[in-house]
Order: structure tokens, then sequence, then C-alpha cells
């Protein structure tokens, strides 16, 4: 992106990763490049209990466990692509961008066609929402207006951002944000990954970050 002139914002919406203490030492990866590259980041907050009574539909503390046993790309996928892509587009939405990508698409480990509904879907709540803002109140997603927490763990460099009660000042009026559905893995950008990855020595995984990806990681 950089090298094509599109400075992006990096908007980290991760409550699906558990523990807190892999939160955190992801989130330090990323913050970590994206200070070295001049990228400005946006700190989601982590809420793992709530991550899992929308998406896993916990019902009186407990997983269902259907959703629990389905493999990658499966139904619980999607729902974790459709809860974080909102509050991505909500923020998007917020603060005047007219375009919203998604790392996702750059992984193996997922399906491409979710992650692009997923995103589509996102977009087309977040709009809907900027037009009313009174439709949907009881949303599980209103919650993504909120305040993003501070993060403990964090240097004071990184100061927690928050989302505006109304567009930042120059925002359209009339926001038209789109879904970009780039497949990050072709024209060598799979292999480049690879190589920033052992570049940058980077802290990497074989599983998404929830603690259901990982029982079925190899």
């Amino acid at each position: 992106m950089l090298a094509n002139g599109i400075r992006p914002v990096v908007f980290f919406s991760n409550s699906n990763i558990a523990p807190r203490a892999e939160y955190e030492k992801r989130l330090g990866e990323l913050l970590r490049y994206a200070e070295s590259l001049g990228v400005e980041t946006v700190i989601d907050s982590y809420d793992h209990d709530d991550w899992l009574d929308r998406v896993m539909l916990r019902k009186d503390g407990r997983v269902d466990g259907q959703l629990a046993r389905c493999p990658e790309r499966g139904p619980r996928c999607l729902e974790c692509f459709r809860y974080r892509l909102r509050r991505a587009a909500l923020f998007a939405v917020d603060n005047g961008f007219d375009a919203l990508t998604t790392t996702l698409a750059s992984s193996r480990w997922k399906d491409l066609d979710q992650v692009n509904s997923a995103g589509r879907e996102a977009v087309a709540f977040a709009l809907a929402r900027f037009a009313d803002p009174a439709s949907g109140a009881d949303c599980p997603f209103h919650a993504a207006r909120a305040a993003v927490s501070s993060l403990s763990a964090l240097p004071p460099q990184y100061p927690a951002a928050s989302f505006p009660e109304a567009p930042l000042s120059g925002a359209p009026s009339l926001p038209r944000l789109v879904f970009w559905e780039q497949n990050w893995r072709k024209g060598g950008l799979q292999p480049r990954r690879g190589e920033i990855v052992r570049e940058q020595n980077f802290y990497n995984q074989n599983y998404c970050g929830c603690e259901f990806s990982e029982r079925h990681s190899v």
C-alpha cells in the first residue's frame, strides 16, 4: 500500500484472541512494525467475553458445543468475521474513510468468500447505522461505539484511541464507504508476507487466535 501511495490506518480489533497475554503479544508485534513504517494504529477495546457471547452464542455461562467443535472456515469463523468487521466499518464510517479492507483476506487458513461476504455486510450495516443512528440500538454491535479501552501493558507512546460521538472534522456528511475485496494472497503477496515475517523475526503462530482454532491447529 505504502509503495503505491496508499497510507492506511490500521484498526486492531481482535477480541477473539485468548488468553489476554497472547493478545498483547500479537498487538505488540503489530505496533512495533506499524511504528517502523509510520502507520497509524487504532486499538479497539478487548472483550473476549463479549466475543464469546456474540459469536459463540454462549448461554448461561456455557459455550455452544456445536460451534466450538467447528473446524476452521466453518460457521464460527464467519460469525467472528462479522463481529470484527462491523466494528471496523463503524469506525471507518464515523471517521470519513472511503474504503475498508482486512488482513483476514491474506490468510490461507481463511475462506475468502466468507471474508468478503462479511466485509460487504459490515459496510452495509455501518452505512445504514450512519443514516439512521437510532436503528438497531439494541443490536449486539451497538457497543462498538463505546470508548476503546486502554491497555496497561502498552508503553505511554501508544495511548488508547476512542470512537468519536460524531464524524471528525472534514468527514463527509454522506459517507461512501466501500469494501475493498483484494485477494492479498496472489500477485506475489503471499511469498512477500513470508519474507516480511522472516525479515522482522515476527512472533508467529499456526492458529488465528481463539481457543477453538488452537484446538484444531496442526
